[in-house]
């Protein structure tokens, strides 16, 4: 199954959270081959943004960047390149009419963009996001609800 990892999941890799290891094991399971998993480039970015607010110490970010680059030279998780049609894309999700629910964050778009195209689902651990945009746009399920194997 084609997944589409949000930062909001990534960093449940490496912080010790609830569901980080729901997140270990769907990490373990891409290893496996049992999902081919995806990313923006922005999501490196968003990442460190999140360790660094959550770290004390320059090391501590940089053996986990370091992971996640491993991850994706190991072609694990496939990095793409944010261009521009995926920031059309991504433009087109942030405009979606969500019925009163807010506004979809051009960020959170990126991801959702990614997905579509490629016909992955987006793993999440953002509940605003998913609930801006389970019914509207589809194709995402939050970390808390997925099964391993499968998703649902």
């Amino acid at each position: 199954m084609k997944l589409v990892l949000d930062s909001s999941a990534i960093v449940k890799f490496f912080l010790q959270e609830s569901l980080s290891d729901k997140a270990r094991a769907l990490l373990v399971a891409i290893g496996e081959g049992a999902h081919e998993a995806h990313i923006p480039s922005l999501a490196c970015y968003e990442v460190l943004g999140v360790l660094s607010q959550h770290l004390a110490t320059q090391d501590e970010i940089g053996r986990y960047l370091s992971s996640l680059y491993n991850l994706i030279d190991s072609n694990a998780i496939r990095m793409h390149l944010v261009k521009q049609r995926l920031l059309n894309k991504a433009a087109e999700i942030a405009c979606t009419d969500t019925h009163g629910q807010g506004h979809i964050s051009s960020y959170d778009a990126t991801f959702h963009a990614l997905a579509l195209p490629i016909d992955a689902t987006l793993i999440t651990n953002d509940k605003s996001h998913y609930r801006k945009t389970r019914d509207s746009i589809g194709q995402i399920v939050l970390l808390d609800n997925m099964k391993l194997g499968t998703v649902h």
